[in-house]
């Protein structure tokens, strides 16, 4: 399953609502205002008046120019730049903000708590690195929080470095022994380092002081999984699908209408695809541009389960998309704003990458998987330039409706008019 979220209020998108402690600028208010003003901005309903991501950007170097310490606009200003592959930059503002948090900060409440508003978006875009050294500067400013420790755990697991991860984990229960969720968790990070007999240990301790606990029941469910299969924690990300309860909960939701099952089933297939995928491309650190690769390519498997009117949307389904490629792809480009020849390159990579992976792990025919290749291959130069064509003329004001129509018909082939696959 997975670890157990640290249940931490993310204020990273707004201004802590108390006091400040501590001396500091006497411009600090003012970039406290500035900070929940640019943030009710972007939220507003309106999209004329709503603050624009560039203007986010601009907002926060505004901030930091008047007062340099404001740690909250740091934090979210590194965050941004993780996000668009500026790795260094982001470390620097990263860490400069725990430090200025702990300059301020003599310790973290539920009040001024920003951490999981930072490392949660980091670890959404993969990088993972960041989130560590983020985690371990704070540990080091603020060596008996639990959750620190707990979530600087959860973010080694992925990265491969077990034996510190359980130690993370240790200290975490050590400090809070009575935390049903840290007990739980060292006991997920137990699993992934292959000591299975310890980590039933600590997820049946954590589920006799949180009986229902649906997190420690799916731990102890790998566990088990494990105790008879063997393999690392993320062989179970691997496992293959049981076609007869598909094929038995896709007869019964026919037959009741309800889909709740059969459909829970399969989106916890897909994510724990999707999980293994990214444990891979983390630890390795390939092929290059790997996190965009894996942002693009869950977008696009969101697209493709809302043009999709089959009972369910099976990721590792290589029927999904083989001989109906550039059909998906026309209706991708039409319905998607930014589908320029950078995004298709990344859609591209990623589906090569994800189904390779599958392929490897033996949960796809190697020869299914090179005939998709050739198919995405031989039709990507065509759809880049069908990109690139629409791009100059959407949102032409210049062209009429009449003669638009006619070059989405010519570009597409009439592929933008089916509403399904």
């Amino acid at each position: 399953m997975a670890k157990k979220k640290t249940p931490r209020p993310k204020r990273a998108r707004r201004a802590p609502k108390r006091p400040r402690r501590g001396t500091g600028p006497s411009n600090w208010g003012a970039a406290e205002f500035r900070y929940a003003a640019l943030f009710a901005e972007a939220m507003l309903p309106i999209p004329g008046a709503r603050s624009s991501r560039e203007e986010l950007f601009e907002g926060m170097e505004d901030i930091l120019r008047t007062c340099p310490d404001f740690y909250p606009a740091l934090f979210q200003l590194g965050v941004f730049r993780a996000a668009a592959g500026r790795t260094e930059e982001a470390r620097r503002l990263l860490l400069e903000g725990a430090v200025r948090l702990a300059e301020r900060e003599p310790a973290l409440t539920e009040e001024i708590d920003l951490i999981g508003g930072v490392t949660d978006p980091l670890q959404e875009v993969l990088c993972h690195d960041l989130a560590r050294d983020v985690l371990e500067r704070l540990t080091e400013h603020y060596p008996s929080d639990a959750s620190l420790h707990d979530d600087l755990g959860g973010v080694l697991v992925v990265l491969d470095e077990l034996d510190e991860a359980v130690r993370r984990f240790e200290t975490a229960v050590a400090l809070e022994p009575e935390d049903a969720r840290l007990l739980c968790n060292l006991g997920w990070g137990l699993l992934a380092a292959g000591r299975l007999d310890d980590a039933v240990a600590h997820l049946e301790r954590s589920q006799k002081m949180s009986p229902d606990d649906s997190v420690t029941r799916g731990n102890l469910e790998v566990a088990r999984f494990l105790k008879r299969k063997g393999g690392r924690f993320e062989d179970f990300y691997l496992r293959p699908i049981d076609l007869k309860h598909l094929a038995r909960l896709e007869e019964g939701a026919a037959d009741d209408g309800d889909y709740e099952e059969l459909d829970r089933y399969v989106s916890q297939f897909n994510y724990d695809r999707l999980e293994g995928w990214k444990w891979r491309l983390c630890r390795r650190r390939e092929p290059p541009g790997y996190q965009e690769l894996y942002k693009s390519l869950r977008a696009f498997f969101g697209f493709v389960e809302t043009i999709s009117q089959d009972s369910y949307t099976l990721y590792e389904d290589l029927g999904l998309l083989s001989g109906r490629f550039r059909r998906v792809m026309h209706k991708f480009i039409f319905k998607m704003a930014d589908a320029d020849a950078e995004v298709l390159a990344e859609v591209h990579g990623g589906l090569l990458a994800f189904y390779g992976f599958l392929a490897e792990s033996g949960l796809v025919d190697p020869d299914d998987f090179a005939d998709l290749r050739t198919e995405v291959l031989e039709a990507e130069p065509d759809l880049v330039e069908k990109a690139e064509r629409y791009a100059e003329v959407r949102h032409d004001p210049a062209i009429p409706e009449v003669e638009l129509d006619r070059i989405r018909e010519e570009l597409f082939e009439g592929d933008h008019f089916w509403p399904l696959l």
